[in-house]
């Protein structure tokens, strides 16, 4: 594993990087915006220099620089974004989280309810019905069943 770097270079590399990476965004922003107007403005006008339209140039050299200096933006000042976004959307995301468990409570509570009174349903000790087992597979049935519900054996015999 390698050493971490030294709190001064690792300063050093952040600042350059906040400073270098907005300077190649709007760099590279204007690039592909002038690059788009003059590509487009090159529709429906006679070409008489032979090669690509310069607009064409200027995007394909603006774009690059754009997306890399949004890298190196990101790099730079990730950590202040992440920080301030958290502090933005935490309070309203645990209010969030707050008011769905209260509106969805009774619900819950209910189909916790519904599940406990189905478990106690099948228990031996609370249920009113009397279970047997069928005398060729075995399975259980109610007492008032007339033929197993696996294998069809007739439980009247």
């Amino acid at each position: 594993m390698r050493d971490p770097l030294p709190q001064e270079q690792f300063t050093a590399i952040r600042g350059f990087l906040r400073i270098v990476g907005p300077l190649l965004v709007a760099i590279g922003g204007i690039c592909v915006v002038a690059g788009l107007i003059s590509f487009l403005s090159d529709f429906g006008q006679p070409r008489i220099a032979a090669g690509p339209p310069t607009g064409f140039i200027l995007m394909l050299v603006g774009a690059p620089m754009f997306v890399v200096g949004l890298s190196m933006t990101n790099a730079g000042w990730g950590d202040k974004i992440s920080r301030f976004m958290g502090r933005q959307h935490g309070p309203a995301a645990g209010m969030t989280f707050n008011e769905v468990a209260k509106i969805s409570e009774p619900g819950i509570r209910s189909v916790a309810s519904a599940l406990r009174d189905g478990t106690n349903d099948g228990d031996a000790k609370t249920s009113t019905r009397a279970i047997r087992f069928c005398t060729d597979c075995g399975s259980p049935a109610d007492s008032d069943d007339k033929f197993c519900g696996s294998c069809g054996h007739d439980l009247a015999e």
